[in-house]
Formats: structure tokens, sequence, C-alpha cells
């Protein structure tokens, strides 16, 4: 009977004993799997944003390359301006649009019509690669909006004037942080 006992206390503790070796493997292993696994992750993010920020940094670099035709409110300049954010989008496949806005309230947004959602809530034409939205000030000083449709050569082929808006940018919050 003692040899009984003796036999089950020691496969008790060799039991133990493996079950916690196996435990404390098991985990090391998971750890070091979870670890990598956020490596990974880390890696493919800081990538991300380098390509994000690289896309925009040359965009940026592209406007201020040429800042006279920025300086000026839409309608003035408007094809230099549509031009050159054209090809910085265009270059940036990230991007799908990229907006200025001015002191008066004017703006205008070029937007990459690739985007499914863009190309909903602007009705875009058949055919249309690229929109301008643009919010000018008349002769009375009231806004009026238009949207340029241009093709994938970059040439305008219609034009749609909206509704007259109390939509004023220079009251939102993201425009005053600007």
């Amino acid at each position: 009977m003692l040899f009984s006992l003796v036999m089950v206390a020691m496969v008790i503790v060799v039991s133990a004993t493996l079950v916690g070796l196996d435990y404390h493997r098991s985990r090391n292993a998971a750890i070091a799997d979870a670890e990598a696994n956020m490596r990974g992750f880390m890696n493919r993010l800081v990538d991300r944003l380098g390509v994000l920020s690289g896309d925009t940094s040359a965009l940026v670099n592209l406007v201020s390359s040429v800042a006279n035709s920025f300086l000026v409110p839409p309608p003035e300049r408007m094809n230099d301006k549509v031009a050159v954010l054209r090809e910085g989008i265009t270059r940036s496949p990230h991007i799908d649009g990229v907006y200025v806005g001015y002191p008066n309230g004017a703006f205008f947004q070029v937007v990459d019509l690739k985007q499914v959602a863009w190309r909903m809530a602007l009705d875009a034409p058949r055919g249309a690669a690229i929109a301008v939205r643009s919010m000018e000030r008349d002769s009375n000083g009231k806004p009026v909006q238009r949207v340029l449709f241009l093709d994938k050569d970059g040439t305008q082929f219609s034009e749609r004037r909206l509704p007259p808006s109390s939509f004023d940018p220079r009251t939102r919050p993201w425009y005053a942080e600007a």
C-alpha cells in the first residue's frame, strides 16, 4: 500500500512538473509569436506612413515651387492651379484630393474620381477622371460654387454650377486650425 501511495505521489509530481514546463514553454512561444506579429504590423504601418508622408511631402513641395499661382483666389490662374494639383494627385496614388482655402472664404479642391465615394458625391459624368470644386466670389461678394470635370488627359469637358449655399469654410474648425 505504501508503495502504491509513493507511486501515485511520484506520478502526480512528475505530471505537475511536465504540465508546468509545458505551460511555461507554450507561454514563451505565444509571447514570442505575438511580439513577431506586432513587429511585422509595426513595420507595415511605418512603411505605409512613410509612403503617405512621402506623397504629401512631394505634393507640398510641388505646390510651393509654383506658389504664385496659389497667391490669388479662384477664378484667377485657375488653369495653373488645376494643372499643378492634377499632376500632384496623379503622381500620388494615396492622395485622393487637395483643398486650398483663401482668407476671403474662396476655395478650390481637386479630387481624384477613382474613389467611388467622390464619384457618387459629385455625380460625376462618364469619362471624368478629376473633379475641381471651387467657391469664388462674384462682383457683389456672394459665393458662387461650381464643379469642373476633367478627363484622364486633363481636358475640361463639363462644368456644373451648384445652387447657392451658406457654406463658408472659414467657420469650420479644421479651417481655423489650419
